[in-house]
């Protein structure tokens, strides 16, 4: 499976990482030498909320906030810095502005309060997958467990 996705086992309660999926069930490493198959609607997906988008996470060993992150990945050269207005979190730098928005579940590049055509969506999107950001809420939906309440295991 692409990006170590782990899963939360109700029957030992606890997590393990998941190889692979065939029809409706999920293979995952159940012990240093065993492996299972159990079927996908007893196992969760453990992902990070969408509100981690804009904290300060672990990623791969690295300190990262990763709206900043998605920034870099549209322009690399500039220094983004995460930037909070009231209710709004955002990335920033000078007159550009990142947003992602929940309701559109779409980035939006902002110039001077001017929307920019953003060309890499799917960029942005698979970098969520890498990070395992619940941008679908499958959280809450109770679909998939928070990694934030268990011993988080993509630090």
């Amino acid at each position: 499976m692409p990006h170590g996705l782990k899963v939360y086992e109700p029957r030992e309660e606890e997590v393990f990482p998941v190889l692979g999926v065939e029809m409706n069930e999920m293979l995952y490493h159940c012990s240093k030498s065993e492996y299972d198959w159990w079927s996908i609607d007893l196992l969760k997906p453990i992902l990070r909320p969408i509100f981690d988008l804009y904290k300060e996470i672990v990623h791969k060993g690295e300190k990262i906030t990763p709206i900043v992150e998605c920034a870099k990945i549209l322009y690399p050269a500039h220094e983004w810095v995460l930037y909070e207005d009231d209710d709004c979190r955002f990335a920033k730098h000078g007159v550009l502005t990142l947003i992602y928005s929940q309701y559109e579940n779409a980035f939006r590049l902002e110039r001077d309060e001017v929307d920019i055509w953003l060309t890499k969506q799917s960029q942005l999107f698979d970098y969520l997958h890498e990070l395992k950001i619940d941008y679908r809420g499958l959280i809450d939906a109770g679909l998939a467990i928070d990694a934030n309440t268990l011993d988080n295991p993509y630090k």
